[in-house]
């Protein structure tokens, strides 16, 4: 047993305490005295997170205002440790509302483009990703109103939810071969985007995907692409045509075509999958065609009336 005494108006008096407590204030201390391995410092006016066992940075949000302007990220910096760190991520919501940057040039070493990166950086009206980035996450672009123009290398396999949204000037882009997925809301709202290429790698095509692409006049979806979501062409007010593949075994029920417009033709390359199309979005004068093979089972799922 351990025995202390407390001598402020406790005199005389002893508290016990077994040595399984004192071990674990002794462990606590220690804890708080020993030092982690990452710190933050500002570097030529730029914001990192350094880790000292790893060496590598990570960029991240200014701690005070915004960045602005032409930034150039380094791929090696120093720190006031005298150390080399290599600059291997962009932080989540790094440049997040910076309305005022213009342009960015992101080196080799980054890796990792984290969520909202660039969401909402109003002024910036293009941007090359290097070959090093595997992904563009969450939000990535949202909302970047001015940007007509990106570059997404044969490195990138994903597209995430919402990549970019309300990005309303982007007028074409190549999605490359190494991309499989397409998520939620990728394209919502680009309003500007008159054409897109969609590589054979890609298997669906989710939900509100193309929500709001007013411009979109056409679209070609691969023979790799099994599914198509709720949504997914909701309010693309230009496209006239479309042609499903054989390939799509599912389309999502809930308004996936509603509010197209100018839609009058959807071409079926093979059986149409069965689901409920009256609520689909679908207006009266759209006319569906199929393969003479699949004349009859298609009657019976969209009826008489639109089937030619």
């Amino acid at each position: 047993m351990v025995h202390f005494t407390f001598k402020n108006g406790l005199a005389g008096k002893s508290l016990s305490v077994h040595n399984s407590f004192k071990s674990f204030i002794i462990m606590v201390v220690m804890l708080v005295l020993t030092t982690s391995s990452a710190f933050a410092e500002e570097i030529d006016g730029l914001n990192y997170k350094l880790d000292s066992e790893t060496k590598t940075a990570i960029l991240i949000p200014k701690t005070n205002g915004k960045y602005a302007g032409d930034i150039v990220v380094p791929g090696k910096i120093k720190g006031t440790d005298g150390a080399e760190y290599s600059v291997v991520t962009l932080g989540a919501e790094c440049f997040s509302a910076c309305y005022n940057l213009s342009s960015i040039t992101i080196p080799s070493t980054v890796t990792v483009i984290g969520v909202r990166c660039f969401k909402e950086c109003g002024s910036l009206t293009s941007i090359v990703i290097p070959s090093s980035v595997s992904s563009l996450g969450e939000g990535c672009f949202k909302n970047c109103s001015s940007l007509t123009s990106i570059n997404i290398p044969s490195s990138v396999t994903s597209l995430g939810y919402e990549c970019f949204y309300g990005c309303s000037s982007l007028v074409s882009i190549i999605i490359p071969s190494s991309v499989t997925s397409l998520d939620w809301s990728c394209f919502w709202d680009c309003k500007s985007l008159t054409s897109i290429t969609i590589p054979p790698s890609v298997t669906s095509l989710s939900k509100a995907c193309f929500y709001g692409c007013s411009s979109l006049t056409s679209i070609t979806i691969p023979a790799s692409v099994t599914s198509i979501g709720s949504l997914c062409f909701a309010y693309c007010s230009s496209l006239t045509s479309i042609t499903i593949p054989a390939s799509v075994k599912w389309i999502g029920e809930y308004r996936t075509f509603t509010n197209c417009v100018k839609l009058n033709t959807i071409f079926f390359k093979g059986v149409p999958p069965t689901c409920d199309y009256s609520s689909m979005g679908l207006s009266n004068y759209i006319e569906i065609k199929v393969p003479a093979e699949y004349l009859q089972d298609s009657k019976k799922t969209f009826g008489s009336d639109f089937i030619n």
